[in-house]
């Protein structure tokens, strides 16, 4: 399975979430939540979308409702993007 994990360069939440990954998936790499787009999605299984703050401020990436790839939301930008959906999710 192919891994994209789009957070915070060089963080330890970063590094912390790519080890993890990497002792449990064939390929993992990372992006820039900053510069994430949907097109960054192609060629991956699954996308985490992470940011590593506790206060609601940090990149708020666009993904539109039309998009269809498999992502998981995780950290403060989960609730930005469910907000963006109108999904019930949006932080709870």
């Amino acid at each position: 399975m192919r891994i994209l994990y789009a957070g915070r360069p060089g963080s330890d939440r970063e590094k912390d979430f790519v080890s993890f990954l990497k002792q449990h998936f064939d390929v993992v790499q990372t992006r820039d939540l900053r510069r994430f787009e949907e097109t960054d999605t192609q060629g991956f299984d699954v996308t985490l979308l992470d940011w590593d703050n506790n206060v609601l401020e940090g990149p708020w990436p666009r993904v539109s409702e039309g998009f269809s790839r498999p992502v998981i939301t995780l950290g403060v930008n989960g609730g930005g993007i469910c907000q963006q959906w109108r999904l019930k999710t949006e932080y709870l």
